[in-house]
C-alpha cells in the first residue's frame, strides 16, 4: 500500500532503504524513549535494520507499540499535571 511506503520513507531519514535507531531518533526528534525504539526494531528484525518488506509485514505491531507509548506518555503527563496542582481546601 502507498500509505505504508509513505510511512516507511518518513521513518527512513537518510533514505538508504533501512530504518535504524538513528532514523527513528531523527524522525521522532527524540520524543520516544530508546526502549521503544529498540522494541520497534526488534519487532521487525533482530539486526536493528528494518527494510521495507519487514516494515510492511510488521506495520500493525509497530502501530500498536507507538500507540502504547503515546498512551503511557499521556498518562505520565496527566499524573505530573495532577501532582503540580495544589489541593483545594474548603474554607
Amino acid at each position: 500500500s502507498s500509505s505504508i511506503l509513505a510511512a516507511f520513507n518518513m521513518l527512513d531519514d537518510n533514505h538508504d532503504g533501512y530504518i535504524t535507531k538513528e532514523d527513528l531518533d531523527a524522525a521522532f526528534e527524540g520524543s520516544i524513549p530508546p526502549e521503544t525504539e529498540e522494541q520497534i526494531l526488534k519487532e521487525c528484525d533482530a539486526s536493528g535494520r528494518v527494510d521495507f518488506d519487514a516494515f510492511a509485514h510488521h506495520q500493525a505491531n509497530i502501530s500498536n507499540i507507538l500507540a502504547q507509548q503515546e498512551q503511557t506518555r499521556r498518562g505520565k503527563e496527566a499524573e505530573e499535571g495532577m501532582a503540580e496542582t495544589p489541593p483545594i481546601h474548603a474554607t
